[in-house]
This record gives C-alpha cells, sequence and structure tokens, in this order.
C-alpha cells in the first residue's frame, strides 16, 4: 500500500501486542506489553508513512498504526466526534478506504477553490 513502509521487514505481530499470560504479575505484565508498544512505534517514527498510516487506520480499534496504540487513537477519535460504531473491524478495508477516497475528493475540491 504505501511505497517502502519502516515495518516492510517487521514482525507483523509486533503491531498486534498481546496481553501477556502466564505466571507474571500485574506489574511484569505491564512493563512486556509496554516494551512491545514502545518498540512498535519506533519502528513508526522511523516510516516516511506515518502521518498517512495514522489516518488511514484511525477508525481501527486494535493494534499500533502510525505509531500510536489503540488508546491513543481513541482519544484523536473522541476529538474529532468519531463514534464507535464507525469503527473499521480490518485494518485498511472498503470503509477506511473509502473514507481516505471521500476526504481526497474534499481535499481537492479545497484545493481547486
Amino acid at each position: 500500500m504505501y511505497d517502502d513502509p519502516a515495518c516492510k521487514n517487521e514482525d507483523p505481530e509486533l503491531f498486534f501486542p498481546e496481553k501477556p499470560i502466564g505466571g507474571y504479575t500485574p506489574e511484569r505484565r505491564a512493563l512486556l506489553e509496554g516494551l512491545q508498544l514502545a518498540t512498535a512505534t519506533a519502528v513508526c517514527g522511523r516510516c516516511p508513512h506515518q502521518a498517512e498510516c495514522l489516518e488511514d487506520n484511525l477508525l481501527v480499534p486494535y493494534g499500533v498504526f502510525g505509531g500510536l496504540g489503540p488508546d491513543e487513537r481513541a482519544e484523536i477519535r473522541q476529538r474529532r466526534g468519531l463514534l464507535a460504531e464507525n469503527m473499521s473491524p480490518l485494518p485498511n478495508d472498503r470503509y477506511v478506504l473509502a473514507q481516505r477516497a471521500r476526504r481526497e475528493r474534499e481535499q481537492a475540491k479545497a484545493t481547486a477553490a
């Protein structure tokens, strides 16, 4: 989808942190989850498509996209007035692509005016 993204050669599981299970204390579990999130956001931080990826996947309720985790994207959605029922079940699915096309048409109209 993007030309040469920073995540191209990374394990996709890195961007979908799961809560560690097993004999971990709650503190250790939070630390492990935080480390994975930090690693994923660091990869995003060196990507030339970070802003575009964030916009394209703003409605995805899980994973790391554009350097932000689900909670951070939820805050942006809330500030923009986007409701939970508009959320996309899959990254870059038809809804997200339609939203991007709509945004591009609006930007083209604004530029032409």
